[in-house]
Order: C-alpha cells, then sequence, then structure tokens
C-alpha cells in the first residue's frame, strides 16, 4: 500500500529514498520482504521512479553511520 501511495503522490522520475535500519536479525527479513515487494509495485507497474536504498547495521556507531551516509550523498552527485 505505501508503494501505491508513493505512486500516487509523487511524479515520473522522482526519486525515493527507502533508509533501512536493524538493531537485530530477529525481524530483518520480514522488513527486507516488504522492501521488496515496494519496489517490485513500481516495476510491475512500470512506473517511472528512481528507487535508493541505503541500509544501516546499526546506528550506535555514529562515525560509520556519518562516513556511509557522505559516500552516498557522494554517489549521488557524481
Amino acid at each position: 500500500m505505501s508503494a501505491q501511495l508513493l505512486e500516487l503522490c509523487t511524479d515520473p522520475n522522482d526519486e525515493l529514498l527507502i533508509v533501512q535500519t536493524r538493531k537485530t536479525l530477529e525481524n530483518y527479513r520480514a522488513i527486507s520482504q516488504r522492501v521488496v515487494g515496494f519496489k517490485d509495485y513500481f516495476e510491475k507497474k512500470k512506473a517511472k521512479r528512481n528507487i535508493h536504498h541505503l541500509e544501516f547495521d546499526n546506528l550506535i556507531d555514529l562515525v560509520k553511520t556519518k562516513s556511509k551516509i557522505k559516500k552516498f550523498n557522494l554517489k549521488q552527485i557524481h
């Protein structure tokens, strides 16, 4: 349902960012399946959206988290 709502609220060629964090692996599989379903919705509908995915294993190490965000930003600029 979230993919359908975003399709209605965004324009073709808009960019979407999925930010995925996890403290434990307990619910990782369920969340990952939702992300796959979200991406599949846009592929099946041939709705042109540029979907980015940023994943963090933990948010405790702020240096590592900031570094990952910087690397992501640099890839998007170039």
